[in-house]
C-alpha cells in the first residue's frame, strides 16, 4: 500500500474515532450531555424521572447505533478500501461514511441553529470532512498506481 493509501485509511480511522468517542459517551452517561440541557432549557434534575429513563434509553440508543457504524465501518474499511483495492469500492465505502456522518452534522447544526444551544458541529463536521479527505488520498493512490 502506498503512502497516500495509508494516510487515507488513516483519515477514515481518525473519522470513525471521533464518532467512537460519541458511541461511547452517549453510552456511559448518566444524564443528558449540557448541550441537552441548553436545547431543551431545563435542568436534568428538573425532568420527571420516567423522562431521564427515556432520554438515557433514546441515548444509549443512539450511542449503540453510532457503535454499530464504527464496526461496520472498520469491517468495510478493511474490505473495501484495503483488501480490495479499486476505485468502485472506494466510491462505495464513502457513500457509507457519507450516510453515517452527514446526518450527524445536519441534525446537530440544525439544533444549534433552532435553540442556540452549542452543540458538536464541529465534531460532527470533522468527521465527515477527514471521511472527505481519506477518500481523496485513497483515490489519489488508486490513480498513482494505474
Amino acid at each position: 500500500m502506498s503512502a497516500w493509501a495509508w494516510a487515507g485509511a488513516g483519515c477514515y480511522v481518525a473519522a470513525f474515532a471521533i464518532v467512537l468517542a460519541f458511541a461511547l459517551a452517549y453510552l456511559t452517561r448518566r444524564r443528558f450531555m449540557p448541550y441537552h440541557r441548553a436545547a431543551a432549557g431545563q435542568s436534568w434534575d428538573s425532568l420527571s424521572p420516567r423522562l431521564r429513563l427515556l432520554l438515557l434509553a433514546l441515548m444509549r440508543a443512539l450511542g449503540a447505533a453510532w457503535l454499530a457504524c464504527v464496526a461496520g465501518g472498520a469491517l468495510l474499511l478493511n474490505e473495501w478500501v484495503l483488501t480490495r483495492p479499486g476505485f468502485a469500492a472506494l466510491a462505495l465505502f464513502q457513500a457509507y461514511c457519507l450516510f453515517a456522518f452527514g446526518p450527524q452534522v445536519a441534525i446537530a447544526a440544525g439544533l444549534r441553529r433552532a435553540t442556540g444551544a452549542r452543540t458538536p458541529v464541529a465534531a460532527a463536521a470533522a468527521a465527515l470532512a477527514l471521511s472527505l479527505l481519506g477518500f481523496a488520498l485513497c483515490a489519489l493512490a488508486l490513480r498513482a498506481a494505474q
